[in-house]
């Protein structure tokens, strides 16, 4: 998919994926990502970017627009992947394996909200970390937290920074926090602490982010106009060049 492959797995795949390499000693860390059309921009014009991707152990279509364009390349996803969709089920699983959770990204306010109301609904659930992402790279804070992490015997860290920060932040957390996944999430702190967001039917017509854009114009204007209609023009060019490199193989 422009020079990130996309993992063909549906939710209920990606569930058993991170909790069977969560609940697994032996495993080797690893980083769990998701592909949209606005990381799918990022990573055309950020060499470094499309690198954490492509080395990422596991990458799901978190947009509508990746699911359309794969059907379009005649390489079908079975469907949309949206973690707010489905974390719950997640939580109830690593419960049971009694795997410990760790919550990094947001405000301090939002990350605490949301930690709350996921024990709330998960009773029993173990979120021993709960730290804001606001912290700079390199810097003591940083250090702390990733000594935290060890100490707190961490399996999955949920990292819900925005990108391209929370892949870069991962990629070291995978590396020296010894959990066993640190799962990308972007913004899925923020809707468990209470923001709107779209009903069923938008989300199943691929127009969240037009629910996500009424409610944030003036911030994600850009992303969402401009970086949709970028993402389809660099999709039609990357299926025009490789319709002509097909040609020029048979020819």
């Amino acid at each position: 998919m422009l020079g990130v492959s996309v993992d063909r797995v549906t939710a209920d795949d990606l569930v058993r994926f991170v909790l069977e390499r969560a609940a697994t000693p032996e495993s080797e860390p690893v980083v769990v990502c998701y592909l949209n059309a606005h990381t799918s921009n990022l990573a055309g014009r950020d060499a470094a970017f499309a690198e954490l991707l492509c080395g990422a152990g596991l990458v799901y279509a978190d947009g509508m627009a990746i699911v359309r364009e794969a059907r379009r390349l005649g390489s079908p996803l079975p469907e949309r992947v949206n973690a707010g969709d489905f974390l719950p089920r997640f939580l109830w699983g690593a419960r049971e394996r009694n795997l410990r959770i760790a919550l990094v990204g947001s405000r301090a306010d939002v990350a605490q909200q949301c930690a709350d109301v996921l024990r709330a609904r998960v009773p029993g659930l173990e979120i021993p970390v709960v730290h804001h992402g606001h912290f700079e790279r390199g810097g003591e804070v940083e250090k702390r937290l990733m000594a935290k992490l060890r100490a707190a015997r961490i399996d999955v860290v949920l990292a819900g920074m925005g990108s391209p920060r929370q892949e870069a932040w991962a990629s070291d957390a995978a590396r020296d926090s010894d959990a066993r996944v640190v799962w990308c999430v972007g913004a899925l702190f923020e809707y468990f602490a209470g923001r709107s967001r779209a009903p069923v039917w938008m989300r199943e017509a691929g127009l969240e982010w037009l629910f996500r854009l009424a409610l944030e114009p003036r911030r994600l204007a850009s992303r969402y106009l401009l970086g949709n209609l970028r993402f389809l023009v660099r999709a039609r060019a990357g299926r025009r060049n490789a319709s002509a490199g097909n040609r020029v193989a048979r020819d």
